[in-house]
């Protein structure tokens, strides 16, 4: 009778911390689509004309970065999906050859539990061969326009936005890349 006792604790606990893991990552994830929902609604969207303002982010090795006068243009992903259509191009051209081409790529993970950025996103992000400056927080990015599934291209020339455009395929998102890595 002992034995069938300690058997059903044993099963009781482990039932308990399933219950416990499935709560903490259900409000995880119900916490990141309420962030993801609260943009900042005075942060207008940063427009052709206007000083890019300075983003104070830090990139996938935690270090802060910024993006600076040289930056010719500006690549963001808003999304999951977007950032699965940078990736592959982005890796293929590494990140040398981006720096040298004055290309920063910005992805907002805002909407992504903490807890999965820590222990998965962020330790693969790090082997990635190029720089991405990342936006934790829903207002970080708030200023950068976005279109769902899309690539927000932002072309600047001195901090200034000269262009806005968004692409939602590989070949278009290499096509617009193109007269960046020609000399």
């Amino acid at each position: 009778m002992r034995y069938d006792i300690a058997l059903s604790s044993s099963a009781i606990g482990e039932s308990v911390l399933k219950l416990m893991v499935t709560l903490v990552v259900s409000l995880g994830l119900g916490i990141a689509g309420i962030g993801a929902a609260e943009r900042d609604a005075s942060a207008q969207p940063v427009r052709v004309g206007q000083a890019l303002p300075a983003l104070g982010l830090t990139d996938q090795h935690e270090r802060p970065s910024d993006i600076d006068t040289g930056t010719r243009l500006v690549l963001f992903a808003p999304d999951r999906e977007s950032s699965e259509l940078a990736h592959p191009v982005l890796e293929a051209l590494g990140g040398s050859t981006l720096e040298q081409a004055g290309i920063r790529y910005v992805a907002d993970i805002s909407a992504m539990p903490r807890l999965v950025t820590r222990m998965f996103a962020l330790p693969k992000m790090r082997d990635y061969s190029y720089a991405m400056l990342l936006g934790r927080e829903a207002p970080d990015t708030a200023m950068l326009p976005r279109r769902a599934g899309e690539l927000t291209l932002i072309e600047l020339q001195a901090g200034r936005v000269t262009a806005l455009r968004f692409v939602d395929t590989e070949t278009a998102l290499s096509a617009a890349l193109k007269p960046y890595l020609d000399p």
